[in-house]
């Protein structure tokens, strides 16, 4: 089971890894607002990422570090997206009186049924409770990743001397970003001009960064 963990850190790395682009943000919250320390991009072979895969990962890995290097970043915990495209959800039912114990113990009997999978291990998996659907049941949204492609992302960046914490959907990391445009500003010594050229591929690490400033 992959979890989307929480923290009370008050300063975050959102890494987000593109088909063209490594993209880094570092978010730090300031008071009311959400201020960005430093950010940088570098961009990837056209080969290196093909249909949401990793074809280079020595490649890639190599430019990740140099990022976290750039931003002297080695040893900090980070906030990652996994692709939407690669991310199974299955809307679901489950008695209300099951605890979180038994709730990943029902699911996880499921999850051949519920993805079409032979074997359970092959997806690593998370789960939201919903709220109540009826008496005495919850709706439960259940989400799953192949095992393979994870460990693979996730190993990528770990190498890098990054280390992921949580694992975040890029959809709902942009949506937060968005939400909370008005509490983000710069820190005094970048140049607005400058952010203002790549601020909008810096979406979705900026809402990744804020999934665990903000704890949500």
């Amino acid at each position: 089971m992959f979890r989307l963990l929480r923290s009370t850190h008050r300063s975050q790395i959102g890494i987000q890894i593109t088909q063209a682009e490594i993209r880094i943000v570092e978010l730090q919250a300031v008071a009311q607002d959400f201020v960005i320390q430093n950010y940088a991009i570098n961009t990837l072979p056209a080969d290196a990422i093909q249909g949401g895969f990793i074809r280079q990962f020595d490649v890639i890995q190599t430019r990740v570090r140099q990022l976290v290097k750039q931003l002297n970043a080695e040893g900090l915990s980070a906030v990652t997206a996994i692709p939407a495209e690669h991310v199974l959800m299955k809307q679901t039912t489950m008695p209300a009186f099951f605890s979180r114990k038994e709730l990943e113990v029902e699911i996880l009997a499921n999850l051949p049924h519920y993805f079409g999978v032979t074997s359970a291990t092959e997806l690593c998996f998370d789960y939201v409770e919903l709220g109540p659907a009826g008496l005495e049941q919850n709706e439960v949204l259940v989400l799953a990743v192949h095992a393979g492609f994870l460990h693979t992302y996730l190993a990528l960046i770990n190498q890098s001397g990054l280390y992921v914490k949580i694992i975040d959907v890029d959809k709902y990391a942009l949506e937060r970003a968005t939400a909370q445009a008005s509490r983000i500003r710069l820190a005094a010594h970048l140049h607005a001009e400058d952010f203002q050229a790549v601020a909008e591929k810096l979406q979705i690490c900026l809402g990744l960064a804020l999934r665990k400033i903000a704890l949500w």
